[in-house]
């Protein structure tokens, strides 16, 4: 090999060596562009901006401990009002058959006195039942601005009471009435319609 052989490839090498130098060296330019970026970032956030995440993981776990409690409760008073109405429904029941009853049957002639006066007490005590978990329901489910669905109630009930505890009741000489019983019985129908529409 000639010296000038030497020097022309010596030369490449060096031309090669100046390419791949100048490629490190746009690598490394960039590299340090990206570290100066990220740097600048890091420095700029505050720290409020860091806990802003956390934030936001409170609020929503709060959020979601919020809805789990207002759907708990929910739930609850909506088996609240299925218990109760079902107990009025059942009152209901109990004091249309005991009152049925009470108005088929002659008790003239005293031999059912006592089957007579406890009848009389079962409709007593039967319609204050109603009376006082109806108002417990209509205070569990009737919004406040919607007086007339508890008005309805209250007159469906006096109407009952009426119709139960009216005319000849409590009187040793009074005699059956069908018609009287009928209308128990249509009242009691229309009363457990009304709680089972509150419900």
């Amino acid at each position: 090999m000639s010296v000038l052989n030497i020097i022309e490839e010596s030369e490449q090498d060096v031309v090669q060596l100046e390419q791949l130098y100048s490629a490190v060296s746009e690598h490394l330019n960039a590299l340090a562009d990206a570290v100066d970026k990220v740097s600048h970032t890091i420095t700029t956030t505050s720290t409020s901006s860091v806990l802003e995440p956390a934030i936001v993981v409170i609020i929503g776990a709060f959020t979601a401990y919020l809805f789990n409690l207002f759907h708990w409760r929910m739930v609850e008073n909506r088996k609240s009002i299925t218990n109760i109405s079902d107990g009025l429904i059942q009152l209901i029941l109990r004091l249309e058959d005991v009152s049925v009853n009470y108005w088929l049957s002659c008790y003239a002639g005293g031999d059912n006195e006592i089957e007579r006066q406890v009848s009389e007490i079962k409709i007593k005590s039967d319609l204050l039942l109603i009376a006082k978990f109806s108002k417990t329901l209509l205070n569990k489910t009737t919004p406040r601005n919607n007086i007339s669905i508890g008005e309805d109630l209250e007159n469906q009930i006096s109407i009952l009471f009426d119709l139960a505890t009216g005319g000849e009741f409590e009187s040793k000489t009074r005699l059956p009435s069908k018609s009287n019983a009928s209308k128990i019985s249509t009242a009691c129908v229309k009363l457990r319609f009304q709680i089972a529409e509150l419900a």
